[in-house]
């Protein structure tokens, strides 16, 4: 099971320790311009209001009728993760707004539907390392968290009245962020629906999701890697390790936080501990209707641009010395490589502290830390 879960970090940190970066950075300007939903929106509108986490899961076609309900009786905020935005357009269903943090190119897919139709009232929350391609040519209005994998604006951003910004931490399912976010809002109940992390009837979508990418239908080859686990009606379903380890994360998070208002309303959904089961027509009963409020979203917050600028001005001076000290360690191993050929074994053993001590100086250079360590994070861990 370690070896499972290092080797899957592994894979992810190879695939998008690039991504994250440039993501950060194409997505500055945007951030810049719209408000933080942790301190620019007033969580009066969220405290002690329930609120839905709609996941693109099978189980979604099933609660499309009580989820417009709720909608048109104003009962419960309804916030979309991932791919289920595309289910509630098809179903004429819109949310109070849409979570996207995927760092892939292919995430501004999700969001194509949307852009093609024209739908621009849906806000838009992004996490600021979410792929560039998403939030270009998207005309909704936004709002945006920092996530752990965004070094860019950890460095250079702070608030007008806070020493630090509070960032969500990354994970390997949107809705495990989402748990984060509504409840530093004050949400509650938070109630997951969709959540399956698993197959029904051999699908892992709710009807109105299909890419050309992955099929909402499992393949053939994928069969071989699925197994059996406990659904919350007491029966079995599939599942595979990719969303064994998104339940993990999911019940990490609400163990850590501590989260312990969480309503899990998906039949056929693989139980998390540290959630109730009850289906979402039960839960509609407690609900009282015009409780919920308009979520606007203004182009207003509150960073502060002097302090931004000053980072940045840092930042470009400690580029300039980070290059100086790629350079020496690029000599000093030209030098040791010489050495090396000629067996001058007192030379090679004089050369490791300064070798040692320029290293240390290159990677503790704050352009490094910000930019390029966390572009290499794999390869420096190898080396």
């Amino acid at each position: 099971e370690i070896l499972k879960n290092r080797m899957q970090l592994l894979n992810v940190n190879a695939a998008y320790e690039q991504r994250w970066i440039i993501n950060s950075l194409k997505n500055y300007p945007t951030v810049l311009k719209t408000p933080n939903i942790l301190y620019d929106v007033d969580k009066e509108v969220f405290i002690n209001k329930p609120a839905i986490i709609v996941a693109a899961g099978p189980s979604l076609n099933e609660e499309f009728e009580n989820l417009r309900k709720i909608k048109s009786e104003g009962s419960a905020y309804i916030f979309t993760v991932g791919s289920a935005i595309n289910a509630l357009i098809d179903q004429d269903i819109m949310p109070h707004a849409a979570l996207t943090y995927d760092p892939s190119h292919l995430n501004q897919v999700v969001f194509k539907k949307i852009k093609e139709k024209d739908i621009t009232e849906i806000p838009v929350i992004f996490g600021s390392s979410v792929g560039y391609e998403t939030l270009e040519k998207l005309k909704n209005p936004k709002a945006h968290f920092i996530t752990s994998q965004d070094t860019v604006s950890a460095y250079t951003m702070k608030l007008l009245d806070e020493d630090e910004i509070d960032v969500i931490l990354d994970a390997p399912s949107i809705s495990v962020l989402a748990l984060q976010l509504l409840s530093q809002l004050g949400a509650s109940p938070i109630i997951l629906v969709g959540q399956n992390l698993g197959f029904l009837n051999s699908h892992r979508y709710a009807k109105g999701i299909e890419y050309e990418h992955i099929t909402s239908e499992i393949r053939e080859e994928e069969k071989k890697d699925i197994f059996e686990v406990d659904s919350n009606d007491g029966t079995k379903m599939y599942t595979n390790d990719s969303f064994k380890r998104m339940q993990r994360d999911l019940e990490l998070t609400i163990k850590n936080f501590p989260i312990n208002n969480v309503i899990n309303t998906t039949k056929k959904g693989i139980v998390i501990e540290g959630t109730i089961f009850q289906p979402l027509e039960e839960v509609m009963k407690h609900f009282t209707s015009n409780t919920i409020l308009n979520l606007t979203v203004k182009n207003e917050n509150r960073y502060d641009l002097s302090y931004i600028q000053k980072q940045w001005i840092k930042l470009s001076k400690e580029k300039d010395l980070s290059e100086e000290h790629i350079k020496s360690v690029k000599q000093i191993i030209e030098d040791l490589k010489k050495v090396s050929k000629n067996l001058q074994v007192n030379k090679i053993n004089k050369y490791f502290p300064i070798l040692d001590e320029e290293v240390n100086k290159t990677i503790q250079n704050l352009y490094y830390r910000t930019f390029i360590g966390p572009m290499v994070r794999v390869q420096y861990e190898f080396m």
